[in-house]
This record gives C-alpha cells, structure tokens and sequence, in this order.
C-alpha cells in the first residue's frame, strides 16, 4: 500500500504551476515508471476526480478533487483569517461581494469570500475554480505575471476563440497599466467585476482581490470608487503578508 501512494505523490509531484497539462509519456519519463503502469495509476486518479484528462489534447492535469483539497488546505492556514477583516471592509466600502482567490495553475480558486449584505448578490462558492483567462480575478493575476507567461497562459486556453484570445490579452495589458482588472458582463450577462492581484512575501502573485456584483449600470465615478477599494484592499493584504511595497502598481485613483 505505502509503494502505491508512493507513486502516486510522485505522479502528482510532477505537475507544477509552470507545466500544469502533462502527457503520459511526460509523466512516465519523469517518474521512471513503464507506461502500463502509469497509465493505471494516471486513470485511476482521473476516476477520482484527483486528476482529469482532456479529451483533445490527451493531457492531464490537476481535478476538481484536488483543486477542492488544495482550497480547504489553503483555509487552514492564516492567509484566511488574515484577509476575512480585509475582505469585510471592502465589501462595506463597495457595497459589492469581496472575493479572495488564489492561484493553481492556470487557474483561480476562490479561497475566502464576504457576500454583499445586498438582497440581490453575485454569490460565490468557496472552492470555486474559474481560468485565469475569465473575469477580473483572473485577469488581474495575468496582468501581475510576466508579459510571456501570460501570453502563454491565454494562448493555451482551449476554451478561447482567436478573437477571444486578443481581447483577453488586450484586457490584461489595460490592468497591467492602470493598476486593476475591470470586466463587465463576462460571467453573467448582468454581472460585473474589478479585481488587483495580491502578493506574497517574495513578490510572487499569488492571487487576487476582486469586488463583484450583479449590476451593469456603472457610470465612470463608480468604477473608480470600487477600484480605489479594491485596489486599497489588494494593498492591504499584500503588506499584511510583508510583500514588497514596490512589486505592484497600487497607485490609488482618484476618486
């Protein structure tokens, strides 16, 4: 029993935020494993739900199972407790719901959230995954990562059009300049988003902030509101976690 969880951590050792999708010859090669077996061992922790395999590509990659795992671990730590009064005042001075994602692969996870006390809400689940490529959250961590990676992580998008793909890259060079990510009606035809990257200790981008809400009548003087807050909030929760003052843009507009 111990040699089979054995390699199985060691065949899920051998995904990483830089190579998220893997082949199974990718897999066998780096494990030392014949093929047959690895492929037992890949199919089965695809079943689970630990692991799940595309379809076109035939890669596979990190599951929902293991995505969920990673979120409730993420929950256990002080990064929740740390962003939660970060999190509450932000939603207060928004009026919308406040969102902590954080980063797996080339996708987000939603790790903590504080709805809206409004009757009518964008509500979001604790352990939600959404791309990288959807929405301000997801935006606002492309635009804190090097312009090539990036590129990389859009490109590879299998869900994307070409055309869509330009107009993601062209969202995330705007957040990249004015310091946030702001996405109407990209979820939901009625819902909205603007969202600034958070930073941990060593300067890395770990994740994001945003505010969300099921309204699209926004005039200027609101975006900027919001943005101040949530720009404000990504500050905040990134010194908490004694980021570096200067790894991010956090150049408050005026409001």
């Amino acid at each position: 029993m111990s040699r089979a969880v054995d390699r199985m951590v060691d065949i899920l050792d051998c995904f990483s935020s830089n190579e998220p999708h893997l082949s199974l010859a990718d897999v066998a090669d780096r494990t030392q494993l014949d093929r047959a077996t690895t492929l037992r061992f890949l199919n089965a922790l695809a079943m689970r739900g630990v692991l799940r395999r595309d379809p076109a590509s035939k890669r596979y990659t990190f599951g929902m199972r293991l995505i969920e795992w990673g979120a409730q671990a993420y929950g256990s730590v002080d990064l929740t407790h740390t962003a939660e009064p970060v999190l509450h005042d932000l939603m207060l001075a928004s009026g919308a719901s406040a969102v902590l994602y954080v980063r797996s692969g080339n996708e987000r996870v939603c790790l903590a959230v504080v709805e809206s006390k409004d009757r009518v809400r964008h509500v979001v689940q604790l352990g939600h995954t959404l791309s990288l490529t959807l929405a301000a959250g997801g935006h606002a961590i492309l635009a804190a990562l090097p312009s090539a990676d990036a590129c990389t992580i859009i490109s590879s998008d299998p869900t994307l059009t070409t055309d869509e793909r330009g107009t993601v890259e062209a969202q995330v060079v705007c957040a990249r300049e004015r310091g946030y990510a702001f996405t109407p009606r990209i979820i939901e035809s009625r819902a909205w988003s603007i969202g600034c990257p958070v930073f941990d200790h060593d300067g890395t981008a770990l994740g994001s902030i945003t505010a969300t809400a099921p309204d699209a009548d926004l005039d200027a003087e609101r975006v900027a509101h919001i943005a101040h807050a949530v720009l404000h909030a990504a500050r905040s929760l990134s010194l908490a976690l004694r980021a570096p003052r200067d790894c991010w843009r956090w150049n408050l507009p005026a409001e």
